[in-house]
């Protein structure tokens, strides 16, 4: 009888019974005779038949041992997160040079992923081909072992890079070359159109982290990839990884449901045993996935957040495109650039397969070729169990890693403006202009002072609006709320802390130079007063601005008060009637809804002031591109040269502010005061 080694095959041993009679033969007289004794008989059991053995079907061989069943999935879960030191950056913030601040953390992030198409690298497997059928152990190891048997025939399909069916061949016998052949037949019978161009980047922190990626184990990426990337252990620079992929089309094999005729005539299911275990299942290539794939790895020196914008332009094109375009000009803008890949793909004169380093422009040249059918390659293959076809294998991964992670914050002003960062604990609640690069800019609370030269960068020491002995006379309000210039003639107007009433201080003349500069050693304003008392005019805007002389045309807005307000220019011979007639211009911003404003006209015409109003107009109707805030906390004219002015905008928090031109366009900024 055949022995089946580890085949879960019941065995039968023949038993044979040896009956032993003992019989008691002849007679004796003695004086016993009178006792009879009787004969010793026992009765033969019926001999046992053995039962015939059953004969093992292929059916029953492959049921031995399961296909562990993997569905797609991705996961990951932050399990802590470490501010650490934020980085300064020169770089370019909206289309200026700037230093630019980034807040890091490092996080550590674990992460998990389960896939069914398992990842073809380097080398093909010859088991690898759809309808082969493999060793289900053999797929831990990355190359899948076959089940070395004759096969019979069956169908293969063709689908495109959207999975939809195009058509089928028939061949007699899955092998390495019928099936090879039936692929050459469905691409000339059907000629899938590529599909479009996928790509991923990732930020890189450890080789575990590149298996992770590439979809491999630790293992089997040191043993394929490894050696040929030669990336070292140690993270020095900003290291990405980028894969761009084009699926061209997939050879599908549909399993038949008769198991006993998978095999040629001459197969036993003796010959399958030897193949099949519990822990080594019967599985099958039900897909193999063609296109082209470049697994690209980028370290450079270039400060990590910069260089992932940059590689990231660099391969825009091929996203959602069935031919792309390197842009090496970007790329070339990164310091210390090396470049690694994992390259599948094919030219005019074949495969090709590489794994280590490459230059730039042969990285160019391959990703230039033309999306040809016969330049796809295999890139992954479908594994599903033989017993139960709609168990899929897949390889399932973990891993937890360090990631270092920066998010900008913003750009510091430029040297002029640096000494206002971290000036004011509450930021700045008011700002108004003098003359030249001069500015005066006020706490969040609108109590307290300073000067700036906003060319040099030159302060004066912070001041009270009650000290005496400051740059600005001792103010009658409580708190400045806001301020701008009339003019650039040196008149300003201080707003109480409700926004409703203001109060003039004019220029004294005591301040003469135009140099650029030019920093006060005193006062150069003094209170408007009253002729007949002597004491500073204290003026309401309601009803003052509005019964001014342009009823019908004021704002009505006003009521609320002022949240901030900003000279804006002058421009001359704005009345045919006289040539020396002028407009000085201001904006003002609504107390508690500063994202409205409205502008003023204060024309002068043969010496005598009109007020104009224009219409209420809002922040939020403009794109935040061309002006960054929404509500607006101060403001103020900056003359950058001679009649030449700027404006000002600090944001209603009052740590940041940007600089636009006289259409309120952002010319620079958004700067950080923090």
């Amino acid at each position: 009888m055949k022995k089946h080694n580890n085949s879960g095959v019941a065995r039968f041993t023949r038993i044979s019974i040896s009956i032993i009679l003992i019989i008691g033969l002849g007679c004796s007289q003695s004086d016993d005779a009178g006792v009879e004794i009787p004969n010793e008989t026992q009765e033969e059991e019926p001999t046992q038949e053995p039962d015939t053995e059953k004969e093992v079907s292929f059916a029953d061989i492959l049921k031995v041992g399961a296909l562990t069943n993997v569905s797609n999935n991705n996961a990951s879960d932050t399990l802590s997160v470490m501010t650490v030191e934020s980085k300064l950056v020169r770089q370019l913030f909206n289309n200026n040079m700037e230093d630019v601040r980034y807040g890091c953390s490092n996080y550590t992030i674990e992460s998990s992923k389960s896939e069914t198409l398992f990842p073809i690298y380097g080398e093909i497997a010859t088991a690898l081909y759809s309808g082969s059928f493999i060793q289900g152990n053999s797929l831990e190891t990355g190359i899948p072992t076959s089940i070395p048997l004759t096969r019979s025939g069956g169908t293969l399909s063709i689908s495109n890079s959207a999975q939809t069916l195009l058509g089928t061949v028939s061949i007699d016998e899955f092998n390495p070359t019928q099936v090879a052949l039936a692929r050459t037949e469905l691409l000339a019978q059907n000629n899938p159109s590529p599909g479009q161009y996928t790509n991923k980047l990732k930020q890189i922190s450890s080789l575990e982290q590149i298996a992770f990626e590439v979809g491999l184990t630790e293992e089997i990426y040191n043993t394929q990839l490894n050696n040929g990337l030669g990336i070292p252990e140690t993270f020095e620079n900003s290291t990405f990884l980028i894969s761009i992929q084009q699926d061209f089309y997939t050879i599908n094999y549909d399993l038949p449901l008769n198991k006993e005729g998978y095999f040629e005539a001459s197969v036993k299911p003796s010959d399958l045993n030897q193949y099949v275990s519990e822990s080594n299942p019967a599985a099958y290539v039900a897909k193999v996935n063609y296109g082209r794939r470049f697994t690209i790895v980028i370290e450079t020196s270039t400060f990590a957040n910069t260089a992932q914008e940059t590689i990231a332009q660099a391969f825009s094109s091929f996203n959602g495109t069935t031919q792309g375009t390197l842009n090496t000009t970007a790329l070339n803008d990164l310091e210390d650039l090396s470049l690694k890949v994992i390259l599948q793909s094919a030219n005019s004169q074949g495969p090709v397969e590489r794994v280590g380093t490459i230059t730039l422009s042969e990285l160019e040249a391959h990703l230039s070729e033309p999306a040809l059918l016969s330049f796809a390659q295999p890139l992954g293959y479908e594994v599903r169990s033989i017993n139960e076809p709609d168990r899929r294998a897949g390889i399932s991964l973990n891993l937890t890693y360090e990631q270092n992670s920066c998010t900008i914050d913003g750009a510091l002003p430029p040297e002029n403006f640096r000494p206002l960062v971290n000036l004011f604990e509450d930021g700045v609640g008011a700002a108004c202009f003098f003359r030249n690069g001069l500015i005066i800019v006020f706490n969040g609370a609108g109590t307290e002072y300073v000067w700036l030269n906003a060319i040099t960068g030159q302060i004066s020491q912070k001041s009270g609006i009650k000290d005496t002995d400051g740059l600005l006379p001792a103010l009658n309000a409580d708190a400045v709320s806001a301020a701008f210039a009339e003019s650039a003639s040196g008149t300003l107007y201080f707003f109480n802390s409700s926004g409703t009433s203001y109060e003039i201080h004019v220029n004294n003349n005591t301040f003469g130079s135009n140099a650029p500069d030019a920093f006060p050693t005193e006062a150069p304003v003094r209170p408007f007063t009253s002729s007949v008392t002597g004491e500073p005019i204290i003026t309401e805007i309601n009803p003052f601005w509005q019964v001014a002389s342009a009823p019908g045309e004021t704002a009505p807005f006003l009521e609320s008060g002022v949240e901030a307000a900003a000279y804006t220019g002058r421009a001359n011979q704005t009345d045919p009637t006289d040539e020396f007639s002028y407009s000085d211009y201001q904006d003002f911003f609504e107390k508690g809804r500063s994202n409205r404003w409205a502008g003023r006209d204060v024309r002068v015409v043969n010496r005598s002031a009109d007020y104009f109003w224009t219409d209420i107009f809002d922040l939020r109707d403009i794109s935040r591109n061309e002006f960054p805030f929404e509500e607006v906390g101060a403001a103020c004219a900056l003359e950058v040269e001679r009649g030449i002015l700027q404006q000002i905008y600090f944001n209603l928090e009052g740590d940041k502010f940007f600089i636009a031109n006289m259409d309120k366009q952002l010319v620079a900024g958004p700067y950080l005061l923090y």
